[in-house]
């Protein structure tokens, strides 16, 4: 009888995850799996994505609240949350709500 590890994998994952058929991105919720698999994007990504100018995703974060995170120079966007953010009124135009107020 072998009893020595095979890899990091079977020592590290549970018995269960072992057992399990499903691959492991499969186990997590639909909301962990999003997270993990979902990349950081550029402004110039986003403002393809949205059909507007760089000048304008600018402009939103600093005066509507445009969900961005700040990584030293740059700014980086999840896609869903600024599809959530658009979904939600955040970029119409009669919009007067100001950041800085």
């Amino acid at each position: 009888m072998d009893l020595r590890i095979r890899s990091d994998a079977d020592r590290l994952l549970p018995i269960a995850a072992r057992s399990c058929k499903v691959p492991l991105t499969h186990q997590l919720g639909s909301m962990d799996r999003q997270q993990v698999a979902e990349p950081w994007t550029s402004v110039d990504d986003i403002a393809r994505h949205l059909g507007v100018a760089k000048d304008s995703i600018y402009r939103w974060i600093d005066r509507r609240g445009l969900p961005a995170h700040r990584i030293g120079r740059l700014w980086k966007f999840k896609i869903s949350e600024v599809d959530r953010w658009v979904r939600a009124g955040g970029a119409d135009s009669d919009r007067e709500t100001s950041k800085r107020d």
